[in-house]
């Protein structure tokens, strides 16, 4: 696992830090002009929010496996439920920022305050809600993790496209990069958060999940009071 995340973290700056790094000239000044936020602040963003996602959808693998017994459901559904409702959280992110609540505000700040209070709400109650439910039949065990899943993974997918859209505002070359790095954040992630469970436990994973994303907010913030 470790001689993984080494091949991972090394193909993963040899292609796409690297290559920033020996273009930082010429990629940093645009976003400087535009909004006095250096170009790896920004990019910093998409970094979190490819590893916090992962983080929380490995922790809550292993969380639901325990709950759903069979670890083919458990994946199935997990994934299912992050991608189906994560898709929709970006599926309705215009609507979303472009609400009367949200209007003046940052609704990335809001969107990821709001998964940060989900995930640490559920850290404390997903086993007394466990308990209540595990006598049921699979299949309605199956509804209620969706359920459980639905409300943060929708909140989660709002950060990514809104990120995007405000890239797409101030420097649309930029789009590319940043897909990249979360893509690369998603691999790596996925292989650290298993190591890391491993070693300290599902909890703190999802701790560390909800800080990441809790950076992200503190760079959306920077950089959006800058537009």
């Amino acid at each position: 696992m470790i001689a993984t995340l080494i091949q991972a973290t090394l193909a993963g700056l040899g292609l796409i830090f690297l290559p920033l790094f020996l273009w930082r000239h010429r990629l940093k000044t645009p976003v400087d002009q535009t909004h006095g936020s250096p170009l790896y602040l920004v990019l910093f963003y998409f970094l979190c929010l490819g590893a916090g996602f992962m983080f929380v959808e490995i922790a809550f693998i292993q969380k639901f496996l325990l709950f759903l017994g069979q670890p083919t459901y458990t994946v199935a559904t997990v994934l299912c439920g992050f991608l189906v409702f994560s898709g929709l959280g970006s599926l309705f992110s215009t609507k979303f920022k472009n609400s009367c609540l949200l209007r003046q505000r940052n609704p990335i700040l809001f969107a990821i305050g709001i998964v940060s209070l989900i995930t640490c709400l559920y850290l404390q109650l997903l086993p007394f809600i466990f308990s209540q439910l595990t006598i049921n039949s699979n299949i309605i065990k199956i509804i209620f993790s969706i359920c459980l899943i639905g409300p943060l993974a929708f909140f989660m997918g709002i950060p990514f496209p809104l990120g995007i859209d405000l890239l797409r505002r101030c420097h649309p070359s930029f789009i590319t990069w940043a897909w990249g790095i979360n893509g690369y954040a998603s691999v790596v992630s996925a292989i650290l958060a298993t190591f890391l469970a491993i070693t300290f436990g599902f909890n703190t994973v999802i701790l560390l999940a909800t800080t990441i994303y809790l950076f992200g907010a503190w760079v959306s913030y920077y950089y959006w009071v800058s537009e």
